[in-house]
């Protein structure tokens, strides 16, 4: 019930969650492709299992694939490869913990870092170097969309240079929040 509340306040228009009434223990979830990724306006589901020993465990996730490999992190299979799930053997910040991980977090992660503008650099054998150069060629559009985010200015998903800001749908005041402090922190790196 604590995670449904989370999704219920957070969660992204171009994310969406079922519950199933008598299996507390399932969810299935549709996100739609950002615009400026391969994947623009496409659903990619996801059927989500809570192990009984959840938040202790991340929760098991498997991708329709409907025959196709669409990305190299999720297979025909259903298999998702992603370190929070802890499938994949990213540094301790990248794995599921159990004090602050949520499926809100995973979803959003997965749209932003797995169903990316380039998602040839998701490959395990890519060099870190090739991913680095992605992020200083994006690095000023990313910057201007997280300040955007923080301002109110645009919906999470749906930033583009020179656009009117969306009216649809407005992000929390925790998500302009936490995008004003990243803008802070990216600045600085940058």
């Amino acid at each position: 019930m604590k995670e449904w509340k989370i999704l219920e306040k957070h969660l992204p228009e171009s994310i969406y969650v079922r519950t199933y009434e008598l299996r507390m223990d399932l969810l299935r979830a549709v996100i739609v492709g950002a615009a400026g990724t391969p994947y623009h306006d496409e659903l990619f589901f996801f059927d989500i299992v809570f192990p009984s020993d959840y938040p202790n465990q991340p929760p098991n996730i498997s991708y329709l694939s409907r025959g196709y490999h669409m990305n190299p992190n999720l297979y025909i299979d259903g298999y998702v490869c992603f370190s929070l799930i802890n499938i994949w053997s990213g540094n301790w910040m990248e794995r599921w913990n159990s004090k602050t991980s949520t499926i809100l977090q995973l979803l959003v992660s997965i749209q932003g870092l797995v169903l990316n503008a380039q998602p040839y650099f998701n490959e395990p054998d890519r060099e870190n170097y090739i991913k680095d150069e992605y992020f200083r060629e994006r690095g000023e559009f990313i910057l201007s969309a997280v300040n955007a985010y923080g301002n109110g200015n645009a919906t999470a998903g749906h930033y583009q240079v020179n656009h009117p800001p969306s009216s649809r749908v407005h992000n929390s005041a925790q998500f302009q929040n936490n995008s004003k402090k990243m803008f802070v922190e990216l600045e600085m790196l940058s």
